[in-house]
């Protein structure tokens, strides 16, 4: 007969077993728990190191971006005495922002360059044929450089090129005479001068001088007619000697980003130019004024790249800079 401590005793044991069982599972639910949070706090830590790489990325960005802000007036560490004892020439195309290469000019003093001055391509060579003086300009270009015979515009336009870039570099041994007097004086070409004084026409560009060429796709001279291939002329003859820069021109369709690399992108992709020279697409930008600086730095050491925002840039500025 089942009496009534059989029941308690039984009653007992059930709730031994069910307080045993909640103990148990209880402990096997704080385990999993304590997986969890571990699992999430090495996650939260994870993210704080990456937030700190972050940061510290960004707290080097910034000190960049103060080391810019200074170089605005020309004054800044960044291109102080990278180019003393280097000559440099402008070469310009009329029609091209003169509010970036007058700061690039004061960024080239201020790196220590010597100046020669800027020549500047005029409208004029063109040898438009809707002018009706064209063949009285291409007589006087032919003559200018030597080459009184010829009398198609292509042609006195080329041999001008030619014999601009290979006198100026030295490339024909001496046998050819600088063109640059008889040019400005016909206005096919003007010289501006350095404030502080400029050379004789005779006497530009000096023994081993460097060469800045600038245009844009707001150019009053044809680069594809003027610019590109006497640049091309100017760094076949004349090796590691040439930077080609352009400032972004605003661009004919509103909302549109502005037009960019249409003088220099040609020259990035031709085989005979892209290994020869060195480009800068974003001359408004101070960050394309000291890439400009520091090109013709590594170029007076025979090493060329291509820089900016647009088509062909590797970089804004030089690896290392």
């Amino acid at each position: 007969m089942i009496n009534f401590r059989f029941h308690l005793v039984s009653l007992t044991a059930v709730f031994l077993a069910l307080a045993l069982g909640i103990a148990v599972g209880a402990t096997v639910v704080d385990q999993k728990t304590v997986s969890t949070l571990r699992s999430q706090v090495n996650r939260v830590d994870h993210r704080l190191d990456g937030v700190e790489t972050e940061n510290g990325r960004l707290r080097t960005e910034l000190g960049l971006w103060d080391a810019f802000a200074r170089e605005e007036d020309g004054k800044g560490a960044l291109v102080q005495g990278r180019l003393s004892g280097m000559r440099v020439l402008v070469i310009a195309a009329r029609g091209t922002d003169v509010d970036p290469l007058v700061k690039l000019r004061d960024t080239l003093a201020s790196a220590g360059a010597s100046l020669e001055g800027t020549v500047w391509f005029t409208p004029k060579l063109k040898l438009d044929p809707a002018n009706t003086a064209t063949a009285d300009d291409v007589r006087a270009l032919a003559a200018d450089v030597g080459e009184g015979a010829l009398d198609k515009a292509d042609g006195a336009r080329h041999a001008a090129l030619h014999r601009l870039a290979t006198s100026w570099t030295g490339a024909d041994a001496g046998t050819a005479s600088n063109p640059l007097e008889a040019m400005v004086s016909d206005h096919f070409l003007d010289y501006e001068p350095m404030p502080t004084g400029g050379l004789a026409l005779s006497s530009i560009p000096q023994a081993n001088t460097m060469f800045v060429v600038a245009s844009s796709a707001g150019s009053e001279v044809p680069n594809d007619l003027i610019t590109v291939p006497f640049t091309a002329e100017l760094a076949q003859a004349g090796g590691h000697r040439v930077l080609a820069v352009e400032p972004a021109h605003d661009s004919p369709t509103k909302g549109q980003p502005p037009l960019r690399a249409t003088f220099v992108g040609p020259l990035r992709q031709a085989p005979v130019t892209t290994a020869r020279l060195s480009t800068v697409d974003d001359l408004e930008d101070v960050r394309g004024r000291v890439a400009s600086v520091l090109a013709l730095s590594d170029l007076g050491r025979g090493k060329v790249g291509h820089y900016g925002l647009g088509p062909g840039a590797a970089s804004q500025l030089p690896p290392g800079s």
